[in-house]
């Protein structure tokens, strides 16, 4: 899964400070059936959307909003700058695609899906299967619309059936064993719910890329550029825009790589920096079943439920926890005000989330530890953001 630098297009990008403050990651699905072979329509659409969706961390300033509110006037009066457009071709996005670029190689077989990497930007081109450009006249047998329909509904049948085996804990338990309005088969049929969460993800990845550093020949002054973008707007709307050179586009996870994928998916159920865990959710979902979670069928686990449940010894059973404290020692005569000034000074430089890994590793705590108390399933997310704190303490105190 890539995503390509904007420096592509412009030689700039507009930054809105705080955006994220501001709303969450949002995403409008748009119905817009592809012709073959397009229109001139089509393609300012298809060029609308990419560059509205290219140009995001401009929130509400982007660089694509003109080309876009043709198609989609509604825009306008959007108020979450946090907002994608993802194009949909009778039922399928490029979201299926990141879907199927995160699964294991034995799902994919048994739903006869190719893995393709996605399209970052949201705006499919070609048809699944067709993006290597290798057959350019590639519906083969049937039409576009078979293509795209066939794809998006193995893909969403093949990513339930493996979250749902990730949600349930365990691989010898079967949907069919649960009834199809119970928590887990919900959780795990809510497809767009999944392409929420993962797109997230892609975004905050793709936000960790700089800005790029070389000039090149052709670009013209970054005080021109910004003199003239920050002149179309207001004047008391202008301290929340920044303008700097086109930020990196690198790999975000790589499709192909089993370990790679598998860190995608732990941040996808495990939670981090930017999506919540889910491990309370199925903690309670799974140790608080009731008859109507089952299906009608006969089922081991289903049997062991109800021998569990009607057990007649069974004893609400209290367990008494002696707890200490977890903070290391420590000198009570070290009592340095020079470097207890430096320590207050450094945490008003950043966030709430940040500070609490700050002190944490002041008070000696692992990065094991941490994520475990900020419930996250494994620690990637948490070494990402302790790599970018010492990387600010470090221009800090130089």
């Amino acid at each position: 899964m890539r995503a390509f630098s904007p420096g592509m297009l412009w030689q700039c990008e507009v930054v809105q400070a705080g955006r994220w403050k501001q709303g969450p990651l949002e995403l409008a699905f748009v119905d817009a059936c592809g012709n073959s072979p397009r229109s001139e329509e089509d393609w300012a659409r298809e060029v609308g959307i990419t560059e509205f969706n290219m140009s995001y961390r401009g929130g509400e300033a982007r660089l694509g909003l003109g080309k876009v509110l043709k198609f989609f006037p509604w825009i306008e009066k959007w108020d979450n700058p946090n907002l994608f457009l993802v194009k949909s071709e009778w039922g399928y996005t490029e979201l299926h695609a990141m879907l199927a670029s995160v699964l294991p190689d034995d799902y994919l077989q048994r739903h006869n899906i190719r893995r393709e990497s996605g399209n970052f930007w949201l705006s499919p081109v070609m048809a699944p299967g067709m993006k290597d450009g290798t057959d350019f006249s590639p519906w083969g047998k049937g039409s576009p619309e078979n293509w795209f329909r066939g794809y998006a509904a193995r893909v969403e049948a093949a990513f339930e059936e493996f979250i749902f085996s990730e949600l349930a804990g365990s691989r010898r338990l079967n949907a069919s064993h649960f009834s199809v309005d119970s928590p887990l088969r919900v959780l795990a049929g809510d497809v767009r719910y999944w392409m929420h969460r993962l797109y997230r993800i892609a975004v905050a990845r793709n936000d960790e890329f700089g800005v790029v550093e070389h000039e090149d020949k052709e670009w013209s002054p970054l005080e021109e550029l910004e003199r003239k973008i920050l002149a179309e707007v207001e004047p008391a709307e202008r301290t929340k825009f920044a303008i700097t050179r086109p930020h990196y586009g690198g790999l975000l996870w790589d499709e192909d790589d089993e370990q790679s994928r598998r860190e995608v998916l732990d941040e996808l159920i495990g939670g981090s920096d930017v999506v919540g865990s889910l491990e309370p959710v199925l903690e309670v979902v799974r140790s608080h079943r009731a008859h109507e979670d089952f299906s009608k069928d006969a089922s081991w686990v289903k049997e062991d439920f109800e021998r569990a449940f009607y057990h007649k010894r069974s004893r609400v059973k209290v367990l008494l926890v002696e707890t200490v404290d977890d903070r290391p020692v420590w000198d009570s005569t070290d009592l340095s005000a020079n470097g207890s000034v430096i320590f207050r000074d450094i945490l008003s430089f950043f966030d709430q989330r940040d500070r609490r890994l700050v002190i944490a590793l002041r008070h000696g705590k692992t990065v094991t530890e941490m994520a475990r108390e900020l419930g996250l399933r494994s620690h990637t997310a948490v070494s990402r953001r302790l790599a970018r704190i010492k990387q600010r303490l470090r221009a800090l105190l130089e």
